[in-house]
């Protein structure tokens, strides 16, 4: 999946912000989310990480590139 890094593109206006993203992996051993689980983009930064509001509350950031996940709406 490629993300749009430039600084026109990051923090709140972002074109992802605001959609739901679903996870499909990350080998973050801190986490407990799982694969399936959703939420809803809140930021994305200079990095391209993308931030998200988790329905099970986390904040966990996904890596383009590292972490796999699908922007479902």
């Amino acid at each position: 999946m490629s993300i749009m890094t430039d600084k026109a593109n990051t923090g709140s206006n972002h074109p992802y912000v605001g959609k739901r993203i679903r996870l499909i992996y990350t080998d973050d051993p801190y986490t407990e989310l799982r694969p399936g689980d959703e939420g809803t983009i809140d930021f994305v930064d200079d990095a391209g990480t993308i931030f998200a509001k988790w329905d099970k509350g986390s904040g966990l950031g996904l890596v383009p590139g590292h972490d796999r996940f699908a922007i479902i709406a």
